[in-house]
């Protein structure tokens, strides 16, 4: 339970700021909030710059640390490998020369390729919004790309009818997209992923400043700078959130006890919203109209 005490200008001062790791609202709703905070304190040249930058890095390092969302992300790329071999495996090579039907095969393999389309755009549009390191899965993303792609230009050479199924010509101009798509979903995702082992590999390297504890404690740190705003930008906290028309009176309620640098470091900690990925200050929530 969030408590406060009035102050000047009738600005609450936050008490027991620990409690807004649990920000109340929706994403859209809090980044609204965050904007709003952004822009007030950007006013307040004199603090800005060291806060914000503190408030960047927590998030930074929050994004480095493993979430419950891997596992969905794991689970959709583990999907997509399996479907790729899958499909690419039946466009392949004959083994100990098996031949299957058409009929049987081109369903089939027609389905697994959708199938790990799908589940890699699924698991990309995740890794890209929460990006999750992982060495093994750099490694498998590599190697099932080398292996649709090698499968790819062995049927570029034998033509529909070499393979392990013969193709129709509309099933293997269809299956060749495909194998092009997977193949590059897969490397965007190596990239994504090789990216968050090295930003995870330079935090640890920094002294593991991305334990869970250290964070905690970080932003705790930041929430408390609340209490030394100037009474001008503790005015101009009040008015923008009193324009916040389409948020919800709770996430107000709990924005105003917080206070603008409380509610950028919670929603660093708790959302990892970095404060330079936040939009422009535009005032469109301000307005009524609806928050994207």
């Amino acid at each position: 339970m969030l408590a406060g005490r009035r102050g000047d200008a009738g600005y609450t001062e936050p008490v027991g700021n620990d409690a807004g790791a649990r920000l109340q609202g929706g994403d859209g709703e809090v980044r609204a909030v965050a904007r709003e905070a952004l822009a007030v304190l950007r006013r307040d040249d004199a603090r800005a710059g060291g806060i914000l930058s503190g408030i960047e890095r927590l998030a930074r390092a929050r994004r480095v640390t493993p979430t419950r969302g891997g596992a969905v992300f794991f689970t959709l790329l583990g999907i997509g490998l399996v479907a790729a071999v899958v499909s690419g495996a039946l466009a392949g090579p004959p083994g100990k020369r098996i031949m299957i039907d058409p009929a049987t095969a081109v369903p089939a393999l027609m389905a697994a390729g959708i199938v790990a389309v799908l589940a890699l755009a699924a698991a990309l549009a995740r890794g890209i919004h929460r990006p999750v390191p992982s060495d093994a899965g750099v490694i498998l993303s590599v190697i099932v790309a080398l292996i649709v792609a090698g499968i790819a230009v062995y049927r570029l050479v034998v033509g529909p009818s070499g393979g392990t199924a013969a193709l129709p010509p509309s099933a293997y101009v269809l299956w060749l997209a495909g194998a092009a798509v997977i193949v590059m979903e897969l490397v965007v995702i190596a990239g994504v992923l090789r990216r968050a082992v090295r930003s995870r590999d330079a935090a640890f390297a920094r002294g593991r400043p991305d334990r869970e504890p250290s964070l905690r404690a970080q932003a705790e740190e930041l929430a408390q700078k609340d209490r030394a705003l100037s009474v001008r930008t503790r005015a101009d906290w009040e008015a923008a959130l009193a324009e916040l028309q389409s948020v919800p009176t709770a996430t107000i309620e709990q924005a105003r006890l917080l206070g603008p640098i409380g509610w950028l470091a919670w929603a660093a900690y708790g959302r990892r919203i970095d404060p330079t990925e936040l939009a422009p200050h535009e005032g469109g929530a301000a307005h009524g109209q609806p928050i994207p």
